[in-house]
Parts: C-alpha cells; sequence; structure tokens
C-alpha cells in the first residue's frame, strides 16, 4: 500500500481537480419536505396547532 508523502495535501490527478459545476450552494428550499411542513403547520388553526404541538412533546 502507497502513503503520499505528509507534504502533500491534495491530488495533483486531472480527474480529481475542483470543477465550478459542482460547487456547493444554496438549497432549493421548494424542494426540501422541511420547508413544506413547516408551510402546513402555518396554515393550522391556532388550537389545531397547540393539538400538534402537545402530540409531538408526548
Amino acid at each position: 500500500m502507497f502513503f503520499a508523502p505528509p507534504e502533500r495535501t491534495r491530488s495533483r490527478h486531472p480527474a480529481d481537480a475542483a470543477r465550478p459545476d459542482r460547487r456547493a450552494h444554496h438549497p432549493d428550499l421548494t424542494r426540501l419536505a422541511g420547508w413544506r411542513a413547516m408551510k402546513a403547520e402555518a396554515e393550522l388553526p391556532g388550537d389545531r396547532w397547540e393539538q400538534e404541538r402537545r402530540w409531538a412533546l408526548r
């Protein structure tokens, strides 16, 4: 097995080069399930919201 020298910090192979099309980006909030759930909870009536909250915290 080959271990790289400690001064070498990253691969120099062209296939490992950073690609701008794969850079990290902000998530699309319309595609997140948590976002949809939060919007649905906002539409609950006040008393139903309390009932849902008590159910979740039991």
